[in-house]
This record gives structure tokens, C-alpha cells and sequence, in this order.
């Protein structure tokens, strides 16, 4: 088996969507405003533990998204979960 496994279909169409520009939503830039502002916000009222859980959760979410990219280079899945699980969950 290589270090870097062959894409499966499925896998190269949802890099092509996420790639895709035209499917970018502009409702997004506001978004990160509102949440910037939120931060600041909170800053600004020295709640330093919202800010620290706020920031918890997107590093969590990172570290899930570094894993599944690491398991998407060494196998043919694009996600860590098993197949059963993946069903479970729908």
C-alpha cells in the first residue's frame, strides 16, 4: 500500500465543489464581521473565558479537520469515521 492512497470519486467531486469560486456565498463576509465583533466585544468587557471557549471549539473543529486530511492521505476515505458509524449518524 503507498503513503498516498488513489481519490475516490466521491472525494474528487467534493474537492472540485469546495474549490469551485462560483459557489462562494457572500452572506460568509458578514458573518465573519458579526463573529469579529462578538470577540471584540467580549474583549472589550474583559470576558476573557467566552473568548476562550469560543476559541476551544474552532480549535477542536481544526484538530477534527487536520485528522480527517490526514486520514484522507492515507486511505481512500475522505472522513476517520467508519462506515457504520457514517450510516448510524444519518
Amino acid at each position: 500500500m503507498s503513503l498516498l492512497a488513489a481519490r475516490t470519486q466521491h472525494t474528487l467531486e467534493a474537492e472540485r465543489l469546495v474549490r469551485d469560486p462560483s459557489l462562494f456565498k457572500w452572506y460568509a463576509v458578514a458573518l465573519l464581521a458579526f463573529v469579529i465583533y462578538a470577540y471584540a466585544n467580549e474583549y472589550e468587557r474583559r470576558r476573557f473565558d467566552i473568548i476562550a471557549a469560543g476559541l476551544a471549539v474552532w480549535l477542536a473543529d481544526w484538530f477534527n479537520e487536520i485528522v480527517n486530511s490526514l486520514v484522507l492521505q492515507a486511505s481512500d476515505r475522505a472522513h476517520a469515521l467508519p462506515k457504520e458509524a457514517h450510516k448510524a449518524s444519518q
